[in-house]
């Protein structure tokens, strides 16, 4: 589908070292995806639906919380948790 690439030279280094990252859609469903990729999701999501963006599409706040919800995996320090939390109030405050 695309591919990535990045480039930066290290301090004190000469030359710029570059790496390719290739993106490729292999098929799967968005509910195969790993945990990390629905929560960057729901965050992509929220600043896309908060900023009244043409590119939201049909994404609402209810979209981005299930998306949260469903990539919460492991959250020792709760930031996922947190967020949920912030994108819940949001929602209430747009109610009013």
């Amino acid at each position: 589908m695309l591919t990535v690439r990045v480039g930066a030279k290290l301090p004190n280094a000469e030359e710029i070292r570059q790496w390719a990252f290739p993106l490729v859609d292999d098929g799967r469903a968005f509910a195969a995806a790993s945990d990390d990729f629905k929560f960057a999701a729901a965050v992509a999501g929220f600043g896309l639906v908060l900023s009244d963006s043409p590119h939201h599409g049909a994404t609402d706040l209810r979209d981005v919380m299930a998306w949260a919800q469903a990539g919460l995996g492991i959250d020792e320090p709760r930031h996922r948790r947190d967020f949920v939390s912030l994108v819940q109030r949001v929602d209430a405050l747009q109610a009013l």
